[in-house]
Order: structure tokens, then sequence, then C-alpha cells
């Protein structure tokens, strides 16, 4: 009888962790990647969320070793952080923002990004 009970609290818990985990999936953290392009050192994959086109900055040289590897027209959550944050937002408006003498202010229509979940091409969920 201990048994029975002691599995079915096991079951129970389980489950409970398995709600919490599927209910913490945002999807408005959820972004299709629509392109991948790359300077020397730096990827720049184009990314939407609703119809917004943006665009994530991630560097080509990654020490982490990660097993699951971005593809173009596949959705995947991210955590993005902007870099105009860093910047006065006028400045960046004006001037544009250049990785390795290519102007990315143009392949996007909202906000330049990098992400903590990406290292290089690989993501890490």
């Amino acid at each position: 009888m201990k048994i029975i009970l002691f599995v079915s609290f096991i079951l129970v818990i389980s489950c409970s962790f398995y709600k919490f985990h599927v209910r913490n999936i945002d999807p408005s953290n959820t972004y299709e990647i629509l392109k991948i392009d790359s300077t020397k050192n730096m990827y720049l994959i184009q990314i939407r969320n609703s119809n917004i086109r943006e665009l994530v900055l991630s560097e080509k040289n990654c020490t982490l070793k990660l097993k699951n590897k971005i593809m173009v027209g596949q959705k995947y959550p991210l955590k993005i952080d902007p870099i105009d944050a860093y910047f006065n937002d006028d400045d960046f408006q004006k001037f544009g923002f250049n990785v390795e003498d290519v102007d990315v202010k143009p392949l996007t229509e909202g906000t330049v990004y990098t992400s903590d979940s990406l290292c290089g091409l690989y993501i890490s969920e």
C-alpha cells in the first residue's frame, strides 16, 4: 500500500512539473528563422515574431559545444536583448549600425539584438 501511495505521489509531482514547463513556454518569445548571413566574425540572423522582421547578431567564435543547430524556416524560443539600448537611440536611427562594414539597420524592421540562447548557429534549449 505504501508503495502505491509513493508511486502515485511521484506521478502527481512529475505531471505538475511537466504542466509548469509547458505553461512557461511563451509563444511571444518564439521566433521564425528567416535568413542566416555572415561576416568574418558574426552571424546575421534574421528572425520574425508576429509580422516584424528583426535581426540577431551571434558570434562565430563560440567556445560552447551545443548540439541543436538552428535552421532557416524553423521556429525557436529565443531570449533576446536589444543592442541599441546601449546607444543613444537617435544616433542609432540616424547613423545606422555596422558590423564589419555591413550596415545591418536595413536588414531589420525593428531592432538589432543579441541572444544568450545562441552560440554561433546553435541554440541552448
